[in-house]
């Protein structure tokens, strides 16, 4: 049996929702207002089910609203609160996934670069696109990314899998890694300088160090991430 101040809110809770006062069910019930009350607040010394079953059908309730028991309107609120729960929930996340793609520029993969070479002669698929935060490249349409499938910035930690942005716009300083092309290839490499002028090295021993007019620079690289945290970088 539930407590008399569960049934007392049930009671108060169904009167309500029929609009009547006390007053006016103690006088379909046969009561005074203030045995109403006392009922209400759970202060009253016992209800029966007789007098309980005569309250549900008055107030148009099933007795199992007032024993504590989920009946169908229970079942349908509950259900409404878990729908109502659910669309805010995909709200937040809609409005924090328009926010986080407001602060994203998309950057086309212009090809792979296999052993850490890519071949700009394959730039046939450029509907391949990765995210990286707006301000990284001050201009998105000079900006391209690669993927990288060698290891010879493993050191740096750039590794196979990878996908490479680069700023077309950016004069590299030392440290920096950066894109050469080579006639019709590129290598992936840190500009470096020296003595005898500009070098690049790799991030792995066993490539050798080149000499800056063996190539051209084409890109500074800004970014570099794994290529299955495409979708985590939209949402992080």
């Amino acid at each position: 049996m539930p407590t008399k101040k569960f049934i007392g809110a049930r009671l108060r809770a169904a009167r309500e929702s029929k609009g009547w006062s006390q007053e006016e069910l103690g006088r379909r019930f046969g009561v005074s207002h203030a045995a109403i009350s006392d009922l209400e607040r759970g202060v009253t010394q016992k209800i029966d089910i007789d007098d309980l079953e005569r309250l549900a059908r008055l107030l148009d309730q099933p007795l199992n609203y007032f024993l504590g028991r989920e009946t169908e309107e229970d079942k349908i609120e509950n259900h409404l609160r878990q729908v109502a729960r659910e669309a805010e929930r995909l709200r937040r996340e809609v409005e924090q996934l328009t926010g986080d793609m407001a602060r994203l520029v998309w950057i086309p993969i212009r090809g792979t670069v296999p052993g850490g070479y890519p071949d700009f002669r394959q730039e046939v698929d450029l509907e391949e696109h990765f995210p990286v935060p707006k301000g990284l490249i001050r201009d998105p349409e000079k900006g391209f990314a690669l993927r990288v499938a060698g290891d010879s910035m493993n050191d740096q930690g750039i590794l196979d899998g990878d996908v490479v942005v680069a700023d077309m716009t950016l004069e590299p300083q030392p440290g920096d890694i950066v894109v050469v092309r080579r006639n019709e290839e590129a290598v992936l490499r840190i500009y470096e300088r020296d003595d005898k002028g500009a070098y690049l090295k790799a991030a792995n021993e066993g490539y050798k160090r080149l000499r800056l007019k063996e190539g051209r620079i084409v890109g500074v690289v800004v970014y570099s991430g794994r290529e299955h945290r495409r979708q985590q970088a939209a949402s992080s």
